[in-house]
């Protein structure tokens, strides 16, 4: 294009729009209103809609409602089973019909608006050529955004691309609204058992009478085999724990307030800082003359009635572990025992005897009854038992009870919960006698295969396996722990007044779950159409624009004969976009029409656009 014509072109930009021109007798202007002698109700109802923006109104509506219909039918079911959805399809798939029908509805608006705007734009001197930019920017955003950059000074085309981009996220928003989540919900009851008391006691010789409770002298008892078995298990078993204990769960998942019940806790002190060795006429070098004590064994009543207050070292010397259990001063107590061992067998091999003691290794332990608080929780049909607190320094008494119109002495204490736990006396001794005498009294002789020891008791065979190897107070701290949480699951499952806690059995179920925020999107899509709309519907009333829009013919019908003979007849595209880029013109009033009229100069335009 020549300097002169761009110049000419130039000239015409800034002018204001005319407000009437001469008609030319060369001219066929596009009329505005014009209509036929007579027409049909439908074709009259059609030629408004067409002639308006009826059609595009129409089109938002539709769209409006969709996307209402969309919030209506989430508000309803957000936060609801997804069992409550009874339709045919569902709720995703009814979500993205809508959101398909309200985004197509709502393209139809915003693709006028974008095609209204060419006439705008020809309100003064343009290339014609850019008819055809306005006309790609109609049909999505990615020719939309080359609007923006070809035609930077229009502020309604940057509305039109704001658009465009909405209508596209409109739909993956709307569905991205709807999810769904897996809630655990109750679903029917659970039940593990507790106990707060232990009182199997064979009755005492002597009848109830009528008027009280008979006391007589109780016949001899034992602990029951099931406690017996738990024991057994607990010292050979590694590993039990609370959660060895399993709840009656209906459903597999189940949640347990917190509960309490009693228990068996050990306790276990390093006491070789205090070890006495003890030799007859002051002699040191022999095995079988010294013997080794601690304090509390020599100031311990029980032991001192027993006269068991010392080891002997032949037993001690020739021996990986010798343990000794007695009965005890506390009334919580079930069993105190005390076991000394060499840490360093090798010492044997030595001729100086005096290096016993400081391979001499003195530790005491008990197993006193305590109440310990439980969380239980079952997941997918496992047990979870934890503990939450121990309850070991009550004030635990020895009081006369009546138990099924027999009277009774029983330990007991009050619990956290002002819940009262006791224990038969009886049971009481059983517990001391198969603990002490059966159990942890024994010695396991040193052999050449030390690695499969055999001790005296199942006892003394598994305290030389906890302290064996370096262990130490922490092995014996963990095989007691394991035996306690043994001996505790027992007390809870074979006690004659065991007790249940309830608890809530629970399903998974899924639900909808509605996340409004992604709705933000389909909302501001909807409100910036209906702004565009408007804003282009004011401006082409005020430019005094007929809605032309999209029309094809419109396009046809309105160049006038100087454009036209500029432009040319059809040929090849890309030399017709040639020619009409070198073209400008002008929208203008003819008589009772309107006219693309080319420019005096014609310089097409690429000097301003």
């Amino acid at each position: 294009m020549s300097e002169e014509r761009a110049a000419a072109l130039e000239s015409h930009t800034d002018q204001d729009d005319p407000a009437d021109k001469s008609a030319s007798s060369h001219h066929n202007p596009v009329l505005a209103n014009s209509k036929p002698p007579s027409a049909s109700w439908s074709s009259l109802f059609t030629r408004a809609v067409t002639n308006s923006w009826g059609f595009e109104f129409l089109c938002w509506l539709l769209a409006a409602v969709s996307l209402v219909v969309i919030i209506i039918i989430l508000a309803i079911f957000n936060g609801a089973p997804l069992a409550n959805w009874h339709s045919g399809i569902t709720i995703n798939t009814l979500v993205n019909v809508l959101s398909t029908v309200g985004q197509t509805a709502i393209l139809v608006p915003v693709a006028e608006s974008i095609s209204q705007l060419k006439w705008l734009w020809y309100r003064r001197s343009r290339a014609i050529g850019d008819m055809e930019a306005f006309d790609d920017a109609s049909r999505g955003p990615i020719s939309s955004f080359c609007l923006v950059f070809k035609r930077p000074k229009m502020f309604l085309v940057y509305l039109g691309v704001i658009n465009t981009t909405l209508i596209v996220l409109f739909g993956a928003f709307a569905q991205a609204a709807v999810q769904t989540s897996i809630r655990q919900i109750q679903a029917g009851s659970g039940t593990i058992a507790r106990s707060d008391a232990w009182q199997i006691a064979k009755p005492p010789q002597g009848q109830a009478t009528a008027s009280g409770a008979s006391v007589g002298q109780l016949q001899f008892i034992s602990i029951p085999t099931t406690m017996q078995l738990a024991i057994t298990q607990g010292l050979q078993t590694i590993d039990i724990t609370p959660s060895n204990f399993s709840a009656a769960c209906q459903t597999g998942n189940c949640t347990f307030g917190l509960y309490t019940t009693m228990g068996v806790c050990p306790t276990v002190d390093d006491m070789t800082p205090t070890l006495i060795k003890n030799c007859p006429y002051g002699r040191q070098d022999t095995r079988s003359g010294c013997s080794y004590t601690v304090p509390d064994l020599e100031s311990h009543q029980t032991f001192q009635q027993d006269n068991f207050t010392e080891f002997d070292l032949l037993y001690v010397g020739s021996s990986q572990v010798f343990a000794g259990g007695y009965q005890f001063l506390n009334p919580n107590t079930l069993v105190e025992f005390y076991i000394i061992y060499l840490s360093d067998p090798s010492v044997l091999d030595l001729d100086s005897k005096a290096n016993y003691t400081a391979a001499l290794v003195a530790l005491r332990a008990t197993l006193d009854l305590c109440i310990i608080t439980y969380n239980t929780t079952v997941i997918n049909g496992t047990t979870n038992n934890m503990q939450t607190s121990i309850a070991s320094n009550l004030n635990w008494q020895t009081v006369p009870k009546v138990i099924n119109n027999i009277q009774y002495q029983v330990i007991t204490t009050t619990g956290p919960n002002n819940e009262e736990f006791y224990i038969t006396q009886e049971q009481r001794f059983a517990f001391n006698d198969y603990l002490s005498s059966i159990t942890f009294t024994g010695n396991v002789p040193i052999s050449d295969d030390t690695d499969v020891p055999t001790g005296s008791t199942d006892g003394a065979e598994a305290m030389y396996t906890s302290v064996a190897n370096g262990a130490g107070i922490q092995g014996l701290q963990k095989q007691l722990t394991n035996l306690a949480s043994s001996m505790t699951n027992a007390f809870r499952t074979t006690s004659d007044v065991s007790l249940s806690s309830l608890g809530t059995a629970t399903a998974p179920q899924v639900f909808i779950t509605v996340d409004f925020r992604w709705l933000i999107v389909p909302i501001a899509s909807i409100a910036f159409a209906l702004i565009f709309l408007l804003a282009v519907m004011v401006e082409s009333r005020r430019r005094k624009v007929p809605a032309w829009k999209s029309s094809q013919t419109a396009a046809l019908l309105c160049l006038g004969e100087g454009a036209r003979k500029a432009v040319g007849g059809l040929d090849m595209a890309k030399e017709m976009e040639e020619r009409v880029g070198a073209v400008g013109v002008r929208l203008e009033k003819e008589g009772e029409g309107w006219v693309l009229e080319k420019v005096d100069s014609g310089g097409g335009g690429k000097g301003r656009r």
